[in-house]
């Protein structure tokens, strides 16, 4: 473009030119000197009473202030360099107004004002871009976060130390810990949501005696529902945290051990302490029985064995005379408040039998063929010692007088096959002993047993000298 008037082309030029210059696109016609600047914008024309500055060009170290041009009222200022903002453009000669300041420059200091011969100095150019944080980070945030422009305690761990040795750098504060690395071996666990060492955050933190982590305190406990327990203390006691045997007596099934206490199970003190033992509801010596001969009632209609405190079969008070017996009270008589008989322990040949025999007392008067037995003894139920109405246990025992009295034979003629304890087909269930196979009443192979006096004999029966036996 060309001008015939220069008064048009400087006017066109100052008002066109510095935008151009902005962009970096040369105005025909225009006199056009500056590059593009890195950083700084162009700054305002400084005044000047006899014609206009053009614009300086930009470098490192800021704008070179404008030159005098003709005819245009404002001075151009020059353009803000990478660090530094541009100087103010200078003002011709003769009285003018001040130049405009120039535009912010670089990261560094602002631009110089402009000078004029004959007007006011240009204004200087706007500050360099602030730092991050203003640079002015100050304890107990002495640390800059460039990237979110704030003063913080930390970045990273470097800046940390002591009891809080790891940076939380979201919240840019020193902390205990963010990973159990930074724990110690009494507190090795790094509880992340609160960033503190505990003893544990799951149960892999936990030594073998106390395997479970509970979360609710992060504490390494036995443990925390039954399943966590061993079959040997199979209950967890939630308010201690620790395997028990027992938290209730239902716990405790062994009738050796029915009493829960303390979360141990225990013998039994009381009959109460029995209750849930099936069939086993009565305390003997702190062990649950089914009976004893103090509780025999617990066997109803039926004895009880002392010996070994369960009830039997037997049917109280059927028992007779010499027959095999385990309690006083399965002897006929022997459930009166005064019994007439007792279940006694017998020997033969000296020799203690394994079996007791219903026998009368012999303060109820003896009748053969029972005779007084010379020593008193305690009965199986444990009646206070005393005598009996018995049999001479030095020749003789029980079964022999039985097979006599029931006129049991021995047909294969042996003393062996009579006297002796017999299934309930009558067969002996082992070889007899204390009696005889003779001739009894002219029939031979009839089982009896040896006497001294007839007195010796059931009623009917003799003894003689000639025979020395029942018969």
């Amino acid at each position: 473009m060309r001008f015939t008037s220069p008064i048009r082309a400087a006017l066109f030029c100052s008002l066109f030119l510095p935008i151009a210059w902005a962009a970096c696109e040369p105005l025909e016609g225009c006199e056009y000197t500056a590059t593009c600047p890195q950083t700084g914008g162009a700054g305002g024309g400084g005044a000047a009473s006899g014609g206009a500055t053009s614009g300086g060009t930009a470098d490192a170290s800021g704008g070179v202030a404008g030159k005098p041009g003709g005819g245009s009222p404002n001075g151009a200022s020059g353009g803000g360099g990478p660090d530094s903002a541009g100087a103010g453009g200078e003002g011709e000669s003769g009285a003018g107004s001040a130049g405009a300041p120039g535009a912010s420059g670089g990261e560094t200091s602002g631009g110089a004002g402009g000078s004029s011969e004959g007007g006011t100095a240009g204004a200087g150019g706007s500050s360099a871009g602030a730092p991050p944080c203003a640079g002015a980070c100050t304890p107990p945030t002495p640390v800059c976060d460039v990237v979110g422009d704030r003063c913080v305690a930390c970045t990273d761990d470097t800046h940390c130390a002591g009891a809080t040795p790891a940076c939380d750098k979201a919240a840019g504060q020193c902390v205990a810990c963010t990973q159990s690395t930074h724990c110690t071996p009494a507190l090795p666990a790094c509880d992340v949501a609160h960033h503190v060492c505990v003893a544990c955050v799951a149960n892999a933190d936990c030594p073998a005696k106390s395997p479970v982590c509970n979360p609710a305190v992060h504490s390494c406990v036995e443990c925390l529902a039954d399943a966590d327990c061993p079959e040997s203390a199979s209950r967890c006691d939630l308010s201690a945290h620790q395997c028990v045997q027992c938290l209730q007596p239902a716990d405790c099934g062994d009738p050796a051990a029915s009493r829960c206490a303390s979360g141990r199970c225990l013998g039994c003190a009381k009959d109460t302490d029995c209750s849930h033992i099936s069939k086993k509801n009565v305390c003997s010596a702190a062990v649950c029985v089914q009976c004893t001969e103090a509780s025999a009632d617990a066997c109803g209609a039926n004895s009880c064995d002392p010996a070994r405190k369960r009830c039997t079969q037997t049917p109280l008070g059927s028992v007779g005379l010499c027959q095999k017996c385990v309690s006083d009270r399965e002897c006929i008589g022997g459930t009166l408040a005064d019994a007439d008989t007792r279940c006694v322990p017998m020997t033969f040949a000296g020799a203690p039998l394994p079996e007791a025999f219903c026998l009368r007392r012999a303060s109820k008067t003896c009748t053969r063929p029972f005779v007084q037995m010379p020593d008193a003894v305690v009965s199986r139920s444990g009646a206070a010692a005393e005598k009996y109405c018995g049999v001479d246990q030095v020749s003789t025992r029980c079964e022999a007088l039985l097979d006599l009295i029931d006129a049991r034979t021995c047909s294969d003629g042996l003393a062996t096959s009579c006297g002796c304890s017999r299934d309930a087909d009558g067969k002996c269930t082992a070889a007899g002993s204390g009696a005889l196979c003779a001739v009894v009443a002219g029939v031979a192979n009839q089982c009896t047993y040896p006497c001294g006096t007839s007195n010796d004999c059931p009623t009917g029966k003799t003894c003689s000298i000639d025979a020395p036996y029942c018969h």
